[in-house]
């Protein structure tokens, strides 16, 4: 069965149905593993920042903490050699357009 499609699991007094998504698959979040070494929450975060820049929204969005978010930020910065938010977005922006 496909990671994409719903699976369900058979338990003694009932069933349970599992739901994944595509956006977990999103090959961006690969490349910033593979290029820049980051995290799969560092990935991800990045990804929501990069479309939502608003650590609120990006902690809302990803189920973490504004301060968890704020951390992963600070990584992904160090990891990816930029000084600002905006370096940041302009380096996301780049490499999401491959």
């Amino acid at each position: 069965m496909s990671d994409t499609v719903n699976q369900w699991e058979c338990y003694k007094d009932g069933f349970i149905l599992a739901f994944t998504h595509d956006k977990a698959k999103d090959p961006s979040i690969s490349r910033l593993i593979e290029i820049h070494q980051l995290s799969r929450c560092e990935a991800i975060c990045a990804l929501h920042f990069m479309k939502t820049p608003s650590i609120a929204d990006v902690a809302k969005n990803t189920f973490r903490s504004q301060n968890t978010v704020r951390n992963h930020i600070k990584h992904i910065m160090q990891k990816m050699d930029v000084h600002s938010q905006a370096e940041l977005m302009k380096k996301l922006i780049t490499l999401a357009s491959l």
